[in-house]
């Protein structure tokens, strides 16, 4: 069998929490995974539980978009890690440690197209390797975020017969927006944009604006008739 031969892009590690998954008792642990500085080189990646003869592929890649579909869109060559001396052997590397895994902001797969990843979700992907490649059992992902480039940021102004939304910092994201007793959803497809809600009949309403999980804004709003 030919030696697998992988190069790292070692480099410093943005600060941050190390986050871990887990797929059939396997541990994956990313350091950082939140926050990570827009010019990082590499993040590092801890395993434990890997079988004992089993290997994996470690690899930083772009979310597949169809369920039970392995992620394909991938930065570099990755990293082969084993518990099996015999591919140890043959140019594998242990599971034990910490792991320097290339990442970056964008990048282009072999034979693929340009990959964004503040828009197209990219995360740590681990596999098992070419020993076992139908086997999903240890197949796991672990999201990473960049620091954005605009600071997330949500305003609201009440005007005459309507309310000015200015958001800044969520492209790419869907704003869940809860008005009085309205809701609505608002595709962000700019660094910077400006949308209005109508008003109610109310003096005064509610607004809560959601990503995801993360609370952007909640203020109460006196109404401008």
């Amino acid at each position: 069998m030919k030696k697998l031969i992988i190069t790292l892009a070692v480099a410093a590690l943005a600060g941050g929490l190390a986050v871990p998954a887990h797929a059939a008792g396997v541990t994956v642990s990313v350091t950082p995974n939140q926050d990570v500085a827009r010019t990082a080189t590499s993040v590092g990646v801890t395993l434990s539980g890997i079988p004992a003869g089993q290997g994996v592929y470690v690899m930083y890649c772009a979310k597949s978009l169809t369920a039970n579909v392995r992620s394909s869109s991938c930065y570099g060559t990755g990293i082969w890690a084993s518990t099996d001396t015999n591919m140890l052997a043959q140019g594998a590397v242990a599971t034990t440690g910490t792991l320097n895994l290339p990442v970056a902001l964008t990048f282009t797969p072999k034979g693929g197209s340009l990959v964004n990843c503040e828009t197209a979700g990219c995360g740590v992907f681990v596999r098992r390797d070419h020993m076992g490649p139908t086997d999903y059992s240890l197949d796991t992902f672990v999201p990473v975020s960049f620091v954005p480039l605009v600071a997330p940021k949500v305003t609201a102004v009440a005007e005459k017969g309507r309310v000015l939304v200015t958001v800044a910092g969520y492209k790419g994201q869907t704003l869940n927006i809860a008005f009085g007793m309205r809701t609505l959803t608002k595709a962000i497809a700019t660094d910077s944009a400006k949308f209005y809600i109508g008003n109610s009949a109310a003096k005064n309403v509610n607004l809560v604006v959601t990503a995801g999980a993360v609370n952007a804004l909640t203020q109460k709003i006196e109404l401008v008739k």
